[in-house]
């Protein structure tokens, strides 16, 4: 699917929304909102993807957080 990416999700950082095992398909364009879940490459691991919440925009990016406080 062009503009379309479709990932598996690890771990349960994103519970209740996204469990691990649930596939997410991905939208690779257009702007990101506060609220929205994105797909980024960690920043100490460029080779892991991860998938957390965008919460509030800061100069130079986003602050993005999980949605489970237990993980």
């Amino acid at each position: 699917m062009l503009g379309f990416t479709a990932v598996c999700i690890a771990g349960p950082s994103m519970e209740p929304a996204l469990r691990s095992g649930d596939w997410w398909i991905v939208r690779t364009f257009g702007p990101i909102r506060p609220g929205a879940i994105v797909l980024l490459r960690h920043p100490r691991r460029p080779d892991l993807l991860v998938v957390k919440r965008a919460t509030r925009e800061e100069p130079g990016g986003w602050w993005v957080e999980g949605d489970n406080a237990a993980s």
